[in-house]
């Protein structure tokens, strides 16, 4: 039997994506199937694309899914055929979310929570399994006063803002490029006001000044980088002595030696605990017992979202599977202005 899915035939632009009809997985041993009900879209996505992760061509990418279990694998007792799921096909899997079907081990998915659409459970796996890792597993909330959120508005970001509130409770203070963005910020996360920055126009000194004015001149106790680059250095500048910085972005080998390995580079020279964020880790490159950490974390993720504690972000729905929708999806996200997430209906 044959499924729809939109296929990368070699890695480079858009143009290498093309809707074909590939064969329907079988489940192996502790794996499911499932008939993707949406998915939704991420930079990693992006990066995938480019060949940033390596691979063969072609390939169907795509790292979060919602839909229903329609096959069980040999050694599956904890789900049934008939449900509803959501999870992340990043690493271990058949095949991307970019698919009708897609087979994935248990450890990667649980069941949807029931007041949630199939749309808004595909925009979480990712970001909210990324966003726990940064914010809850590394312990960095335990830092006393104000924290500092680089990249608040965007899928991790927005959930990092949640987990904050509910975990911390001390004052958020963030960034924006512009009012529109700010506006988002306020309104939709509620974020204040005056813990705001806006940062067009202004040189990362003038911006780091500016951030530690709005403190009242002190440094943050714990800092996250959901942006990179330019905003990594930022936050490693802003956390204080003994701090924690956490970063989800790995920068360009070509970018010279890391500031906390430097001679007299600040996270060295104040002591701080730097924690980079790739939520694919044990999927990529550990044993299968690793895996847990999934399971262990989509679980807690999902007692959050059924307690309404978490909230999916804010969602824009492109359309349904085919290669203009997943063209779309990509050139909006390497523009750098996507709020919240991108979802597609698959079937």
């Amino acid at each position: 039997m044959k499924m729809k899915a939109v296929v990368l035939d070699a890695f480079g632009d858009v143009s290498n994506f093309h809707l074909q009809e590939v064969p329907i997985p079988t489940p192996k041993q502790n794996e499911v199937r499932i008939r993707v009900k949406a998915a939704s879209f991420n930079p990693v996505d992006c990066k995938i694309r480019k060949g940033s992760y390596g691979g063969d061509c072609p390939l169907i990418i795509g790292a979060d899914c919602s839909g229903i279990i329609d096959e069980l694998g040999p050694g599956v007792t904890q789900f049934s055929i008939g449900d509803e799921v959501y999870g992340m096909p990043f690493g271990q899997c058949s095949n991307g979310s970019y698919a009708e079907y897609l087979c994935i081990p248990v450890q990667f998915i649980a069941k949807k929570p029931k007041h949630l659409s199939f749309e808004e459970a595909s925009s979480l796996p990712l970001v909210s399994l990324t966003a726990y890792r940064a914010m809850i597993a590394t312990h960095a909330l335990e830092k006393k006063g104000p924290i500092f959120i680089a990249g608040a508005g965007g899928g991790v970001g927005s959930i990092a803002v949640q987990l904050a509130k509910h975990f911390h409770g001390g004052p958020i203070y963030t960034i924006a490029g512009s009012e529109e963005s700010a506006d988002f910020l306020m309104k939709t996360l509620k974020c204040k006001s005056d813990h705001i920055v806006l940062y067009k126009g202004l040189t990362l000194e003038d911006l780091q000044n500016k951030i530690l004015a709005v403190n009242g001149g002190n440094l943050f106790g714990a800092c996250f980088d959901f942006v990179g680059k330019e905003m990594k250095q930022l936050c490693i500048a802003l956390a204080a002595h003994s701090g924690h910085v956490a970063s989800i972005l790995p920068e360009d080998p070509n970018s010279g030696t890391p500031a906390w390995i430097q001679a007299g580079g600040l996270c060295f020279r104040k002591n701080l605990s730097f924690h980079s964020i790739f939520v694919g880790a044990e999927s990529f490159s550990g044993a299968t017992s690793s895996w847990k950490i999934y399971q262990d974390h989509l679980s807690a993720i999902t007692k959050l979202l059924d307690e309404k504690v978490l909230h999916s972000p804010i969602l824009k729905n492109i359309g349904s599977l085919g290669v203009e929708t997943v063209q779309e999806a990509h050139r909006l996200l390497e523009s750098g202005r996507v709020k919240g997430k991108l979802v597609m209906q698959v079937s």
